[in-house]
């Protein structure tokens, strides 16, 4: 029992202390939010599919590698790759926002209507889909954990709730505490600040490591 109550609140904080340090769960989610002006109820319904998008993909590779243990080495292989195309993913977007919001800025008008930045949430979940989530997977591939599947149930659950509690306190309250005038000059360097934002955090997903 005292093993279990351990194990639980190990999990507890290794998923807040992950999701926290990782700046990827939620800068991107808060540099979308501000630059879309998405409203609370919004922006919680697209951190929370972010989050099931983030913990599932990597729930999926740990059931094949387990299932198919032949494939392991192989999807060993695959999650680097795909950490490197989320890293670069973003990067992209980043780059993008920024430079279309620096021509907007040399050309001293506001940023038009017609951009359409929500296109940005589909990538988004591409992101979060294809970025691995470690801690996760090494818990589930812990050898006392592999054949309890009880406890191995147990510990996805809470892991992934305190990850998407935490994923969405954060976004939620630093989405709607920092403000950007909707006119004028606030709003029209928001697309450069997001983009800068997201090229930071690819950058540090790729030579970091977060």
């Amino acid at each position: 029992m005292n093993e279990f109550i351990f194990l639980t609140a190990f999990v507890v904080f290794t998923a807040f202390i992950h999701t926290l340090i990782g700046a990827d769960h939620y800068l991107p989610l808060i540099a979308l939010t501000k630059l879309n002006h998405w409203p609370k109820k919004y922006a919680f319904w697209v951190t929370l599919l972010c989050g099931l998008f983030h913990l599932l993909s990597s729930l999926i590779i740990v059931f094949i590698g387990i299932r198919f243990s032949d494939l392991f080495s192989r999807m060993e292989i695959f999650n680097h790759y795909r950490g490197e195309i989320a890293a670069w993913l973003i990067i992209s977007m980043g780059l993008v926002y920024f430079i279309r919001g620096m021509k907007s800025v040399f050309a001293k008008k506001a940023v038009p209507e017609q951009w359409n930045f929500n296109k940005g949430k589909i990538l988004l979940y591409v992101f979060f889909i294809l970025g691995p989530c470690e801690p996760l997977m090494a818990i589930l591939l812990h050898p006392s954990l592999i054949n309890n599947m009880m406890v191995s149930a147990w510990l996805v659950g809470v892991f992934s709730v305190v990850t998407i509690i935490t994923m969405e306190s954060i976004v939620l309250i630093l989405s709607f505490q920092l403000t950007f005038k909707r006119h004028g000059n606030g709003q029209k360097y928001a697309p450069v600040l997001s983009g800068l934002v997201l090229i930071l955090c690819g950058l540090g997903i790729k030579y970091l490591g977060l």
